[in-house]
Parts: C-alpha cells; sequence; structure tokens
C-alpha cells in the first residue's frame, strides 16, 4: 500500500499510526513496526497453543508463514518505493501493521507514475510466487490450482503435511499466499489500496488528477462498506477493520482533495506543434546546391563588384531574389 506526501514534510492523510518503533534502515529507507504486529503475531500463535498444535504444527502453519508472509509485504513495500525512485519521486519512511504494510511517497506527476508506483508492489508478490511454485514443482510437490487461486489448495496442504513433506508445504503455501496478495491488492480497486491506485492512474489519464481522485474515493467508500458487511457475516475482523481504514482513508482524503494541487501529468508526452514534413533526399540536395551558390556569388560581388558576374549568374540571381 502506498500513502503519498507533499511538500517538504509529509502530509499524509492516512490513518496515523502513532506507537511504532524503528526495526531496521535499507536503502535509504526507515523500516518501522506498529505495536499492534507483535501483539497480533503473538495472539496467533496463543490461539494455536489453545487450539492443541503440536510444535510442527506452530511452526509450520503459524510462526514460519506468518514471518514469510510479512517478509513478502516488506519485499512488496520496496517494490513500491524503488519504483517511486526509478520516476524520481521522494521516498519516506514504512510501516508494518497487522493488515499490511504502508510507504510512504510522494505524489506522482503523472498517470505514468500513479500506476507504476502501484503496480510495483503486486509485481513482486507475483515474481515470488513463480519462484515459490517452480521450486515446489521441481521438488516433486503435486501440481495444484492452489499455487495461483488462493484457499483453492487445501487438499494439498492436508495431503503434504500426511507425507510429511514439510519443505514442499512451506513452498506450496506461501506461493499461494503470494497470489493471494496479488488478487487482493489488484482486485479490490478502493482506493488506497494498489488497485484503487491503478484505478485511479486510468481514470486519471481521462478527466484529470482532481476528478479522478474524487470518483475514485467515492468507489472506494462503496466497496469499503461492501467489504465491512462481508467481514462481519463471515466472523472475519481483519477484513472488517481494512474495511474500516478504506472508508476512512477515502473520506479523509474526498475531504482534501480540493486543496491538493493538481500535478498537471497526463501520462502522456505534450503534444508537439505540427511540423512540415521534412522533403525528399533529392529535394534537399537540390536546395543545399542551390544555397551554396548562392553564397558563393555574393561573396564574388560583394568583393570585386556585379561586373565580376556574368551576364547568366546575374540573372540566376535576378530569379531567386524575384522566387523569395
Amino acid at each position: 500500500m502506498v500513502a503519498c506526501f507533499g511538500g517538504e514534510e509529509i502530509t499524509t492523510s492516512a490513518v496515523d499510526w502513532n506507537w511504532s518503533f524503528h526495526a531496521f534502515r535499507w536503502s535509504g529507507i526507515d523500516v518501522r513496526i506498529h505495536w499492534s504486529l507483535p501483539a497480533f503475531f503473538l495472539y496467533y500463535v496463543t490461539r494455536g497453543f489453545e487450539l492443541g498444535y503440536s510444535l510442527i504444527g506452530l511452526a509450520l502453519f503459524v510462526v514460519l508463514p506468518m514471518i514469510l508472509l510479512f517478509a513478502s509485504i516488506v519485499a512488496h513495500e520496496f517494490g513500491h518505493a524503488f519504483a517511486a525512485r526509478h520516476f524520481g519521486l521522494r521516498v519516506g519512511h514504512m510501516i508494518l501493521t497487522p493488515i499490511g504494510g504502508m510507504v510512504m511517497v510522494a505524489q506522482g506527476q503523472t498517470p505514468t507514475h500513479e500506476l507504476g508506483v502501484a503496480i510495483a508492489g503486486p509485481a513482486v508478490n507475483f515474481v515470488l510466487a513463480l519462484i515459490a511454485s517452480a521450486l515446489y514443482l521441481a521438488l516433486g510437490g503435486p501440481p495444484s490450482l492452489g499455487l495461483i487461486v488462493p484457499f483453492a489448495g487445501v487438499e494439498n496442504l492436508h495431503f503434504l503435511y500426511g507425507q510429511e513433506r514439510w519443505l514442499e508445504l512451506v513452498l506450496f503455501d506461501f506461493a499461494s499466499s503470494q497470489s493471494m496478495l496479488v488478487a487482493f491488492n489488484l482486485l479490490l480497486t478502493a482506493y488506497p489500496m494498489d488497485g484503487g491506485r491503478v484505478l485511479m492512474a486510468l481514470l486519471w489519464r481521462r478527466r484529470g488528477f482532481h476528478s479522478a481522485l474524487v470518483l475514485s474515493c467515492k468507489i472506494a467508500r462503496v466497496l469499503a462498506v461492501v467489504l465491512g458487511i462481508a467481514g462481519m457475516l463471515m466472523a472475519r475482523p481483519a477484513l472488517a477493520f481494512i474495511a474500516f481504514f478504506v472508508f476512512f482513508q477515502a473520506q479523509t482524503t474526498l475531504k482534501q482533495a480540493a486543496q491538493l494541487p493538481d500535478p498537471g501529468g497526463w501520462g502522456r508526452s505534450p503534444p508537439r506543434p505540427k511540423q512540415k514534413p521534412k522533403p525528399w533526399f533529392w529535394v534537399a540536395w537540390w536546395r543545399e546546391r542551390q544555397q551554396r551558390r548562392l553564397r558563393s556569388l555574393l561573396a564574388r560581388a560583394e568583393a570585386k563588384g556585379i561586373a565580376s558576374l556574368s551576364e547568366s549568374e546575374r540573372e540566376w540571381l535576378r530569379r531567386m531574389r524575384e522566387e523569395r
């Protein structure tokens, strides 16, 4: 996920994730962790103990998947950050939360910037899914639709667990989680999720910055309400919290939209003034030859007088003057 800021100070309108602590710094970007992420992690570990997970089950189905998931989320956010730097946009800090990551990036100046930065994160997850799937299949793991379709390979997980094929199990689960991240980020076209920013970039090309931003936020509010209802009906508090975040961000951005400066970029090169078509080669050669003869005759007339020119040369000069 990307949060935008402008000017010299970060002025993101996203939820202010206070009470975060510094984890590490890489490539000039500070990575911070919100206090709720360790609490979230501890909750699921404790819940695993309560459900009677064995140590192997706890490690394979709770601890390791969460570590790999959030490592891939860090990679996802660095994808956004490096894409922003490629376009010359300033990058701030990154923060990890239970609902994912967020990196502070300056507002793109064109729809191309917006689209490139938004799609770079899911592209990282797509590459990770391909690598994990290739390794899984190379180790002899049974092919499954679950590698590319989230939640479609539960029977494979049970099979691999029963066979104690731990490496294939971890790779299958990781590939499936990366496919889920790609689908979730791109299919949820709610601003400021990545899919919403892709939609905003496409609208920007046709409607201009402010109109695209307002329409994207209105679409995001509707989708957030639908997502929130689905989260409550399915008893998925994480979905309900994401819905609240999306609605809050969209509503806040909508209120500030009129005050945001219009970058003025349209994603395409500005139209060039129409130029006369270049003449054919032989025409250009003939014109250049005429110019050389004109310069030569004028230089001789200036140095030696007009009498030094023959009658035909003087006639030629007269014709050239009349043509001009």
